[in-house]
């Protein structure tokens, strides 16, 4: 197998990610999000009248030579999550109801319909609120280690 391109494993992660009900935007790229208006610029989906979405980007990785023809490497993805709050509408509920459900799309053992070798479980690092101007949004971090094994021979 050759290693997959960062595009490549992005657009298959946002994919994937965007098969979640009620997700809200997926961008394959972190944005800069530091007030109202970028927020909005981000996430606003008029069509849904919601202010979600999520963003990713390669945190890190590292590669191991196996032999001397043969590498792994380990991706660590990072999903940020938001949704602006709405006591009301119960948006915590249905926060934490999205996080169950991205965890149900990326299982162990999956290789993203044959891009990677295998994924690890996701794991929540961080889960919270933020505030964006007069936004308050619940928020969290999301991780994904992807493995790959690929022939160092092939282009």
């Amino acid at each position: 197998m050759n290693a997959a391109t960062y595009s490549t494993l992005a657009t298959k992660l946002q994919f994937r990610l965007s098969t979640v009900a009620d997700i809200g935007i997926v961008h394959t790229e972190q944005r800069d999000i530091r007030d109202e208006e970028s927020l909005r610029a981000s996430f606003l989906d008029r069509e849904q009248k919601t202010l979600a979405g999520f963003t990713m980007e390669r945190e890190s990785f590292t590669d191991k030579q196996l032999t001397n023809i043969e590498n792994e490497k380990h991706s660590i993805f990072v999903f940020r999550g938001y949704r602006a709050h709405n006591d009301t509408l119960k948006t915590g509920v249905k926060f934490q109801t999205i996080l169950d459900l991205i965890s149900s799309r990326f299982r162990p053992q999956d290789n993203l319909d044959g891009y990677v070798e295998m994924i690890y479980p996701i794991q929540c690092r961080a889960c919270g609120f933020v505030q964006f101007g007069n936004i308050l949004c619940h928020y969290c971090e999301l991780t994904l280690e992807v493995q790959e094994r690929y022939n160092t021979l092939l282009p």
